[in-house]
């Protein structure tokens, strides 16, 4: 299983994609005439285009994360199904729910009604 992350930082990409944008909308817009409306569309374009493309990159990584957790959260309750004496299994439920609901909060740890969710999840595999 992957390590636990945080949400990504937006704050920072977009700096990161800022000190990319700037130099690369310059350049883009000296290829236009003084003046030109070209000139200010390429421009403005080439500052605003890499933070944007770096934010949809974030999220579209950070998803792919989440479905992965999800994933393996569902796996180990298919594992404590097929095997509902181990200790293991309950074990590995256990970190595996606190993992997936922990990408799911802002400060990535779980809350009180996560851990309650996971219990359910568990209660119900187990019949108790």
């Amino acid at each position: 299983m992957r390590p636990i992350k945080k949400r990504p930082n937006n704050i920072g990409l977009l700096l990161i994609g800022g000190v990319i944008g700037l130099p690369t909308g310059l350049i883009i817009s000296s290829f236009f005439p003084e003046g030109s409306a070209m000139k200010v569309f390429t421009g403005l374009g080439g500052i605003a285009a890499p933070p944007v493309a770096l934010l949809i990159y974030s999220s579209k990584r950070w998803s792919e994360y989440i479905q992965y957790m999800l994933e393996q959260y569902e796996a180990t309750k298919e594992h404590l199904r097929q095997n509902p004496n181990s200790v293991q299994a309950r074990e590995a439920m256990l970190k595996a729910g606190r993992a997936y609901y922990s990408c799911m909060r802002e400060e990535g740890v779980p809350t009180i009604y996560d851990e309650q969710a996971i219990n359910n999840d568990m209660k119900a595999i187990l019949g108790t």
